[in-house]
């Protein structure tokens, strides 16, 4: 059997797009554009729900308010509206850009606080950019001995096996025989 692992989630990163559910009282969570689109299509906003596909799915109330404002600032529409394209901004697309803001604010945070004495460090560096004079340090008089050559010592025949002479390039021209091979398959064949 395997074991499922869990990641911890932190309860600071904003959760999704909340839905209600009308008809068993649980709220859920939609992140991605079409998750988005699933529940609000399994809605009474949802193009088919005339047609009995309605299943009870709502914008939770919290949502519904930044629609709304999102829907009443003119920059905010007219950005949107030029990221898409130019064409009529739908509540899917309102949603996922306020939910994406969301994620935006939230790591920018996260980054913020990962590295909490990261400004001190740049202020530092901005601080010390300037070219300084280098300080000499004073070095203490230290008896300087003379360089003595390694003696070479030539081995002794009679102590350690001597290893027989290199080739010499005399040698390695000489003309080597190499015995005629043929292969009577491709002998075979030519005929």
């Amino acid at each position: 059997m395997s074991k499922i692992e869990r990641v911890k989630v932190d309860p600071n990163r904003p959760k999704g797009v909340a839905f209600y559910s009308v008809k068993s009282d649980e709220t859920r969570h939609a992140i991605s554009g079409a998750q988005i689109q699933a529940y609000l299509n399994s809605s009474d906003m949802g193009i088919n729900a005339s047609h009995g596909q309605n299943f009870g799915w709502r914008l939770a109330p919290e949502w519904v308010q930044k629609v709304k404002e999102f829907r009443k600032d003119e920059a905010k529409m007219e950005r949107l509206s030029a990221k898409i394209g130019g064409g009529k901004v739908t509540v899917p697309q309102v949603l996922a850009a306020i939910y994406g803001a969301e994620l935006r604010a939230y790591s920018q945070n996260r980054e913020d606080d990962e590295n909490p004495f990261e400004e001190k460090y740049l202020q530092e560096i901005a601080k010390n950019s300037q070219p300084q004079q280098p300080v000499a340090t004073p070095v203490a008089p230290q008896e300087v001995t003379p360089e003595v050559e390694p003696e070479i010592v030539e081995p002794d025949p009679e102590l350690a096996p001597v290893a027989p002479p290199a080739p010499t390039v005399e040698k390695a021209t000489e003309k080597v025989e190499v015995p005629k091979t043929t292969n009577k398959k491709n002998q075979a064949s030519k005929k």
